[in-house]
């Protein structure tokens, strides 16, 4: 999905920020990951979980079962709705490369850059090399 978020940025501002994009998405990431182990930490602490002990109270049992299954499923539908609510399609996605690679073939060839009200003015439509196999 990132991809695309940078195309339909370049096509909207005319340029490609990728970088920022990248970082801005691994800190988030990495933000994710220490959030939660910290709270998984927090939840096994207050389970009475002590380290070094060979056997645990039935609290710490019941604990990581809930972290292990009901977690990941509440977090797979906020993930499915957001998805959902991802507002590329296909077809936007198709149209959003398509004008890419026309853009890309006329800097290549050092005319004007084509803006996204001009598409009627441009001589040929390069097409997708993806699309075009």
């Amino acid at each position: 999905m990132l991809p695309d978020v940078i195309d339909d940025y370049t096509l909207e501002r005319g340029n490609s920020m990728e970088s920022l994009f990248f970082g801005v998405f691994a800190f988030f990431s990495n933000m994710g990951k220490a959030i939660s182990q910290g709270l998984t930490a927090f939840a096994l602490k207050l389970s009475d979980y002590k380290t070094g002990r060979c056997s645990q109270p039935t609290s710490v049992s019941l604990t990581l079962r809930v972290l292990i299954s009901i977690c990941p499923a509440v977090y797979s539908a906020f993930g499915l709705l957001f998805l959902s609510l991802y507002p590329i399609t296909e077809h936007g996605r198709l149209s959003t490369n398509k004008f890419l690679e026309r853009m890309r073939l006329f800097r290549r060839d050092k005319e004007e850059v084509p803006t996204k009200g001009s598409s009627s003015k441009m001589k040929t439509d390069p097409g997708t090399p993806l699309l075009d196999r």
